[in-house]
Parts: structure tokens; sequence; C-alpha cells
């Protein structure tokens, strides 16, 4: 049957599978291959929204299914495609190769499909594209795009023009036109994800997998709930600041879900599937009443995960962290100080120290968080080579605030910034103000630089006042070794496994495309097997979905 849209997330590359790469840890600290085969959180929101509308929407993630099947032919999956729309996203940067080459191939075998990108780095972009890139036909602008999207169906089904439908560039002909930039709602509860409606569509779909967020969530599943849209920090590589909002979104304030959406979103999930949720944003800038005031449904609503992560942008006071670990399911605390260096990580954006640091790390395994994990990166602005001399010891300090029995309860990772410093950040658009050389500007430069380059540290689009791209890859893999070694000290890592993650390091490079240079995926987050975890009362469609993608009906 024929669709409304066809939502598909491509590929970083397209052509990934014809040439070997040395993809390195660009993926590493993230569920996804380096093809970056995860979507963004706005699919399953924008489907939820257009299914509700009445509108026929399939939604497809052919990086995943190009990565979990070598049979799978690109050019005849575009041949039988059967949609009006086709939505592609561009939303982060690493995808500009392949969203432009998918968008492209699909216009030249079916012309008669529209072709529609949206996500952040195609709003940053989206005059170039227009300009450049010819077989795009619109582009939906904007961090929220569901009832953008929902306006230009229905005004293309009734033959109006599409001059009064915001947020979108689009052709008239031969000229292109940029309409205003005037929906940037204050609320986003009307678009949280049903997973009801999203698990009962898929018995209807094309090919039911075609919707799996990412290829290892069959093995590795886990959800992911937004509390809200916009930032009030500035990290300076980050294109998801309060400067890049304010700028290219028109975002000058976040955008709440009510707790009883969040609410309602989390059950849908776990009466289908027990499988670990994370919270994404920091639940402090809820404000305290909103923060509390959702913990307590949690917990009167009684759910159950197999595990809640949560994120902190900076660490929480220890009344806060004694709320969250009173729930009733095991809670997983994580934090991006991003250097051990304290004047690197203020300069970058982190605005805390490293006393305050240990004091949320010890508070929270006293506490009964289940687990606190670090997050460091390199690339930094002032960050230098030698700083990774002190590293071990810092970590090392970090466990010694704690008894020994209870260290296994805290892990670090460690990844480049990579592959690019995002369009839009205060980095991007002022890279000799805060220490960077920007090595590529325009889309059109990082299209080309994911497709020449063969080797992770070519692809960076950066270096810094301190560190080239060679300096960036040394420092990854001084500190991964480090937290490798310590981690089977800790018993976090079996010996075997910690063996086999330093002789990946080692090489200095991997063309694995399923797995990870400098970590375990087990070591990202605890999970099973999505059919283990699967509740068979409440989820018939869901099984029959599975049982149907596998010819067992």
């Amino acid at each position: 049957m024929r669709t409304d849209i066809t939502l598909l997330h491509p590929p970083s590359y397209l052509y990934f599978r014809e040439e070997k790469r040395k993809f390195g840890p660009i993926s590493d600290v993230i569920p996804s291959t380096p093809i970056f085969d995860m979507y963004p959180y706005g699919f399953f929101s924008l489907a939820t929204y257009l299914n509700k509308k009445g509108y026929r929407v399939d939604l497809y993630n052919v990086a995943a299914r190009m990565v979990l099947d070598e049979s799978f032919d690109v050019n005849r999956f575009v041949e039988k495609l059967d949609a009006d729309v086709v939505g592609i996203d561009l939303h982060w940067l690493v995808h500009a190769h392949g969203a432009l080459e998918l968008a492209k191939k699909i216009k030249q075998e079916r012309p008669d499909i529209t072709i529609m990108l949206g996500g952040l780095s195609s709003t940053i972009f989206h005059r170039e594209i227009m300009e450049k890139f010819p077989w795009v036909d619109i582009i939906a602008l904007g961090d929220t795009t569901e009832p953008v999207v929902d306006m230009l169906l229905d005004h293309r089904s009734r033959g109006k023009s599409l001059e009064s439908v915001p947020n979108i560039a689009y052709r008239e002909g031969k000229n292109i036109k940029v309409n205003s930039f005037s929906y940037v709602p204050k609320d986003i509860s009307d678009y949280s994800i049903d997973y009801h409606k999203i698990f009962s569509s898929l018995f209807h779909a094309s090919e039911p997998f075609g919707w799996i967020p990412f290829a290892n969530f069959i093995e590795h599943p886990i959800g992911a709930i937004l509390l809200y849209k916009g930032c009030r920090y500035n990290c300076l590589a980050c294109g998801g600041s309060s400067y890049t909002y304010r700028k290219y979104f028109g975002r000058r304030e976040l955008a709440f879900k009510s707790n009883d959406a969040i609410l309602k979103e989390l059950s849908s999930i776990v009466d289908h599937i027990k499988i670990p949720v994370f919270l994404v944003g920091d639940i402090q800038l809820l404000g305290r009443e909103r923060a509390e005031d959702l913990i307590r449904k949690i917990k009167s609503e009684g759910l159950q995960f197999y595990g809640l992560f949560m994120e902190f942008y900076t660490p929480p006071p220890l009344d806060l962290i004694e709320k969250l670990t009173s729930l009733d399911t095991e809670v997983y605390f994580q934090i991006s100080p991003e250097s051990h260096i304290e004047e690197v990580r203020r300069f970058y954006g982190r605005l805390y120290g490293n006393d305050r640091l240990k004091d949320f790390v010890k508070g929270s395994i006293k506490l009964g968080a289940k687990r606190v994990d670090l997050y460091f990166m390199v690339g930094l602005a002032k960050q230098k080579l030698e700083h990774m001399e002190t590293f071990s010891n810092f970590i090392r300090d970090i466990y010694r605030e704690v008894p020994e029995n209870e260290r296994k309860r805290i892990d670090f990772f460690i990844s480049p910034l990579a592959p690019f410093v995002d369009p839009g950040s205060l980095a991007f658009d002022f890279p000799e103000k805060f220490g960077y050389r920007i090595r590529a500007r325009t889309l059109a430069e990082h299209v080309e630089l994911i497709k020449n380059s063969l080797d992770w540290r070519e692809m960076l689009n950066y270096e810094t006042e301190f560190m080239n791209r060679e300096n960036i890859a040394q420092a990854t893999y001084i500190g991964a070794k480090a937290l490798t070694i310590m981690k089977k000290e800790q018993g976090i890592l079996e010996e075997d496994e910690a063996e086999k993650i330093l002789l990946r390091l080692n090489q200095s490079y991997s063309e694995d495309i399923r797995g990870k240079e400098t970590t375990d995926l087990r070591d990202l987050y605890p999970s099973e097997p999505l059919y283990n975890l699967i509740d068979e009362k409440r989820s018939e469609v869901l099984i029959m979905a599975i049982k149907k993608s596998l010819g067992l009906e």
C-alpha cells in the first residue's frame, strides 16, 4: 500500500560495504556502529504524530539493514519504494554523504517521489542544500517538525500552495522559497512517542524490522525518552548548545514535555518490553519542583525497567541523588567531565571542579546508584597530548574515593571528538577565538571528507591549537589503554575481553563494522536480547511482528 510518507535513515557513507575503512573509535561510546546506524529520536515522534493524524507512515532504517544483511540491495529497495514523500534525516552532520546520496539515488530512479530532508544539520545548511543539491525538493526546518510535516502533507494532498506552511524551504518551479521560521513550540507534550501505536503499526509495515533504531538493538536494546528540547549551556563544540539553538533554530528557552506525557511515554515502553531506558537531558534543567514531581510519579506508578539511565551536565546535589536512587528500579548515572584537567573542562563549558565531581561519584555510590559512568573526550581546546600522562592517576584517585568492593560500580569511557566539531557550535562559528582550526566549512566539503577519508583521522573536520589529528588519535589510544587496564584490575572487564581490546588498540585501527575499538558494547549499558525482555501477555502484536519478519507466521 502506498504511504503518504516513508521515513528513511541513511548510513553516514552510503558505499561503506564496497570499500574497507579504518573506522577507529568514532562511535565507541554510543550504541550504533561506525556508520552511525541509529536514527534520531524524532523519527518515532514524527511517526506517532502523523499516525494519529491518519496518515499512512512507514519507517525504515536503511543503515541498520545494510549492516545486518549483506544481501540487502539499496537499488532494489529504492525501485520498490511506494510513497508520495520520502523523508530522510540529515540531523547529525556525519550523515551528510549518506543522506544526500540516498536522496539523489531515489530521485534518479523515482522522480515521482518528493524528497524531503529534516534535522538540525539540514536546517543549518538549508540554503546550500537547496542551491547545490537539486534533487532535494523540501527541507523541514527547526527542532520540532511534526505539525509542519502534517500541514505540508495536507496542503500537497489538496493541491494547495505551500506558501503558508511555516519552517520549510522548497522549490517552486525553478525558484527556491524559504518560508517564515515561525514555529518554535514552548511545550512538546503533544509530540511524545506512543509505543503502543508504534508496535501496533509494525504488524502492518512492509518489513517490520525496518523500524529498528540501530543495528545492535535486537541483541542490545535500549530505549530513550526526551525530557525537553534546547539547552542552557554553551559547550564549545556542541551543536545543541544554547548559542546554536538561539541562532539557528529560533529557540530562546527550553521546550518541556509535561511530566504526565513523560510518564505515559515511559509506560508505553515498559508495558511491552522491559529494556533499559535513557532519560535524555539533565533532569536538573526541569527545575527542582518539576523534577521531584516526575520522580514521585515514576515511583507511584511502580514502573520497572531493566535499568533507568540519567545524564547530568553538572554534578547534582546529594538530596536529588537520594530521591533518584529511591526509585523502584536500578538507576545508572552518567556525567561527562570531558577532561580531568579543570582548566580544559571549564574552557569547554563544563563549569565545575574535580572536588565536586569526586563528591558526586562518592555520594552516588553511597546512596545506591547501580553504576556511575564518567565520559572523557579528546580534541578539546587547550588540551595537550602531555595531559594524558596524568590521566591514569586521576582515575585511580576517583577509585580511591569509594571502598574497594564498590569500585566495579564506577566506569570510565574515553573517545575522540569525532568525526566533526558540530556545525553551528561556538567552536565551528568562531574557531580562532576558541582554539580550533576548522578544515571543512560547507556541507559539500563535509560530504567530500566523508567520501574520501579511508581512515578516521582523515575525516576529522578540525585540529586544535595544541593538537593535530595524529595527536588526537594518540591521546585517545593512550587514554583508552589506561582505562582498559584499570577496568581489568577492577573486574569491570573480564581478562580475555580486556586483552582483545588492548590488541585492537595496539593495531590502532579497526575495519570491523560491527565492533567497538576502545570498549565493548556490553560495557556501555547492561542489557539482554530483545526477545528475552518482551512482556508476552501484553505484547502479542510485537511478537506477531517478529514472527512475521522471520517468516514464522
